[in-house]
Formats: C-alpha cells, sequence, structure tokens
C-alpha cells in the first residue's frame, strides 16, 4: 500500500499506492459577457466578438474606453506609454499587443521577431497598476505576425503570477476599430492610433494614452479555479524483525515535459512535439520495477526469520516543475525521517557505454551522504564491472537533493547527459539497454546488501 497523506509516523494506515496531492490550478470560464452601453446598446458575442483571458479576475466592471497604446512602463529609447502620474480609475483600458512597429508590422526593436516588451502579463498588470477597471486585448491591425488574426483564450494565456482582479477580455479587431472610431471625437480608427503609438519619439516625449470618451462598455467574467491533482506512485516491500520499520526508499520519477513547452533544449521546432523521454526518465521507471521484481524475489527467498528492512518503491511526479513530488514525500513521509535509512535514486540511467574507455563512465553521486558509504559498497561496484565515478554530494537536479535535504543519506545513479536530453529524439532507440540493466544489477546489489 502506498501511503496516503497521513504520513510522519509509525500508524500511517496504507489505502492506497498513490500519494496525491495538488499541483496548480485550472482555470475555466463560467459566464461572460461584453456588453456596449453608450452610444448605441450592443451585445458582443463570446468566442467571435471576443475572449475572456487567463490573467482576468471575476467581475464586473463598466465605464468609458481609453486607450493605452502598447501598455508599456518602460520601453526602449526612453518609450514610456503612460506619462507621469497615468490615472485610469474607472475606465477601461485598450491595449495593443506587441511592441512599436515599423510600416511593415516588424518590431522596431528586434529584428528577429519581438522583444521582451512584448509580453502580454506586463501589459495587464500596467493597466490595473494604474487603477483601469477592466482591459481590452487588441491585435495591432497590419502586425507581421501568425497571430493577429485569432483570439487568445483561458488556455492559451495562463499567467505566471496570480491573475489580476478585473476583467480582461481580448476582443477582435474589426470590433475594436469600430468601436474606436464611434469612440474617439476625433473619428481616429484603430490603425491611427496604432501608429501614434508606433512612434516611438512622440511616445518618448507626450505618452500613448487617448481618451476615448464616446463608447462605454460593461464587462463581466465569472472563471473557476479547480485545483490539478497529481499524485506520487508507490508500493512497500514489508521487512521483517527488528529492521522491518526502517525504510530504504528506492525511486525514480515517472513524469516528462510533455510536448516541451515548459523546458525544451531541443532547439527549433521542437516545441509542441512529443518529448517521449526514454531516457529521461522512462529508464529509471523501468529499474526501479526491476529492481522491486529482484528484491520481492530475493525476500521471498530469505528465511522468515533473517531481519531485513522495509521498501518503499516510488515513482515521483513533477519532478521536471523542480523536485515537488519528492519534496511532497518528505514532507509528509510514512515514517519518521531518522527511519530512512538510504534513499536510493535512478534518473537517466539508460546510456551507460563506460566499457568503452572513450565514453563516459556512470556516474554514482551521494556517496559522502553518510558515514562510511563508499566503503560499504565499493566491493559492490568492484564485483560489478562498472565503471563508476563516485561523488560525495547529495544535491543535485533530482529527486534524490529532496532527501539529502531532509536528512536522508543519498545515492544517485546517472550515465549522463547527451544531445537529445528534453528533446524529441529521446527516445528508446538511442539507449543501450544491456547497459542500463548492468546498472539495475548494482543498484540491486546495493539495495539487498
Amino acid at each position: 500500500g502506498g501511503g496516503g497523506d497521513e504520513g510522519g509516523g509509525s500508524e500511517t494506515a496504507f489505502t492506497s499506492y498513490r500519494q496525491p496531492f495538488p499541483f496548480g490550478s485550472t482555470i475555466s470560464l463560467a459566464s461572460s459577457s461584453f456588453a456596449v452601453t453608450k452610444p448605441t446598446p450592443e451585445n458582443l458575442e463570446m468566442g467571435k466578438d471576443f475572449t475572456v483571458l487567463g490573467f482576468s479576475g471575476s467581475g464586473e466592471a463598466t465605464g468609458p474606453l481609453v486607450f493605452v497604446g502598447y501598455g508599456l512602463n518602460i520601453g526602449r529609447d526612453g518609450y514610456a506609454s503612460y506619462p507621469a502620474n497615468t490615472d485610469l480609475t474607472g475606465k477601461i483600458a485598450v491595449v495593443l499587443r506587441f511592441e512599436p512597429m515599423t510600416e511593415e508590422g516588424t518590431s522596431r526593436w528586434d529584428d528577429r521577431g519581438w522583444s521582451f516588451n512584448a509580453a502580454l502579463e506586463p501589459k495587464i498588470q500596467q493597466a490595473v497598476k494604474r487603477g483601469a477597471a477592466g482591459v481590452i486585448l487588441v491585435n495591432p491591425p497590419g502586425a507581421n505576425d501568425e497571430r493577429t488574426g485569432r483570439l487568445e483564450t483561458i488556455d492559451s494565456t495562463k499567467p505566471a503570477g496570480k491573475p489580476v482582479d478585473v476583467p480582461v477580455v481580448m476582443l477582435s479587431i474589426d470590433r475594436a476599430d469600430r468601436l474606436v472610431r464611434a469612440a474617439d471625437p476625433a473619428g481616429r480608427s484603430l490603425m491611427d492610433l496604432r501608429r501614434l503609438a508606433d512612434d516611438v519619439a512622440l511616445v518618448a516625449e507626450h505618452g500613448s494614452v487617448a481618451d476615448l470618451p464616446g463608447v462605454n462598455v460593461t464587462l463581466k467574467t465569472s472563471l473557476v479555479s479547480e485545483p490539478i491533482i497529481t499524485s506520487n506512485v508507490g508500493g512497500i516491500l514489508p521487512g521483517t524483525g527488528d529492521l522491518a520499520d526502517q525504510y530504504l526508499v528506492i525511486g525514480a520519477h515517472y513524469d516528462h515535459i510533455g510536448y516541451g513547452t515548459g523546458g525544451s533544449l531541443g532547439g527549433a521546432g521542437s516545441r509542441g512535439r512529443v518529448h517521449p523521454g526514454a531516457d529521461d526518465n522512462a529508464s529509471g521507471t523501468s529499474g526501479m520495477l526491476m529492481v522491486a521484481e529482484k528484491m520481492t524475489a530475493a525476500y521471498a527467498s530469505m528465511p522468515d526469520d533473517q531481519p531485513r528492512r522495509s521498501i518503499l518503491f516510488m515513482g515521483f511526479t513533477a519532478e521536471e516543475s523542480g523536485l515537488i513530488g519528492s519534496r511532497h514525500y518528505t514532507r509528509n513521509m510514512i515514517a519518521d525521517k531518522d527511519r530512512h535509512a538510504l534513499m536510493i535514486n535512478m534518473d537517466m540511467i539508460g546510456r551507460y557505454r563506460g566499457d568503452d574507455p572513450k565514453q563516459p563512465p556512470l556516474e554514482l553521486g551521494g556517496v559522502g551522504t553518510a558515514d562510511g558509504l563508499l566503503d560499504f559498497i565499493q566491493p559492490l561496484i568492484d564485483s560489478s564491472g562498472l565503471r563508476v565515478a563516485p561523488k560525495p554530494g547529495g544535491y543535485g537536479p533530482s529527486d534524490h537533493a529532496s532527501f539529502y535535504g531532509a536528512g536522508i543519506p543519498v545515492l544517485f545513479f546517472f550515465t549522463g547527459l547527451h544531445e537529445h536530453y528534453h528533446a524529441p529524439s529521446d527516445t528508446a532507440d538511442t539507449l543501450n539497454a544491456p547497459g542500463a540493466a548492468r546498472v539495475v544489477s548494482l543498484v540491486q546489489s546495493i539495495a539487498l546488501a
């Protein structure tokens, strides 16, 4: 059984193989509306005329429009959309996407695309910081970008931080142009206002805020946040005798980076493609399951009165997001810290070719995390026939670091980085299965000892 979240003591009731916990949340739209209340009442159509963005809060906002250009607090060459002490209280801010553009619709500040000034979230935050009751994002007409013709969604605009506390929507270029023409006393178009915001020298001196009092709108948004539940997955091989209440943890993370949107190193074109994670970390997960099978057989062959520790085999979730699963376990353990004798971690063990002296050896981290640990395992390393590079430290970018940080000795098995790391090319055919099996045999011999 796997432990649940009651952990931290010897009386834990094991009711599941899973150790669930919340990790982030999903945001869904319960309801929304966009109404023009002046000069002519009109209701816009959700999904066609406008969408609600993930930056949005839930609420209602009514007020006149105000154009704030690209919504930049400070850009390059002294560019600042907002004059000093700009107050947007009670107004609905119309913000352009991207950044100042040339007549060809490309960035004035970056000849390879858009600079960091084009980021969406800071634009929203700057408008709200100045008192805006709501925010309308608009793609600038004529921008040379494939996204110009589409409306973003809640899923495509998830905030890095907390959502703001006012409604935030995105309006189609056509609808925005019609509203701007009706709202501006001078009758200017959205393109006219875009060109105003594109004039770097002018904006540096005067800003790009322009009141649009001819139109009032009411925005209503209602969003629901629900937690995402993920789980560590573990099973216990029970020990016997005086050692039964002590634990050896043998683990590996079972998550990978999916479509590469959060950490792909595969180069241009790799994001949006499946990153199979054969080495990182199907290799370690498979190794953990193999050791579980071997140790189960070994325990079954022992005399009933042979004292032996219990073994927790665990697949950790959310390692790629920052060791989240293993950290959760160390804060919700099935037994006190002092009853965890050792943690063995396998992360990327699939590419051992170390019999060739030109190839890297097996890295074995953590050998200095307990007194006498290296001396204890050295004969087993020697008999394995593997080329091994012992490393004393217990920290590093994998789950053993959570255990070492909690005061538990660790060993970390790792066959090295390579060109397929965090790339779509991390597929099974790049692994050396016999070499990985030899690594697993060493892990098993250490665990048994």
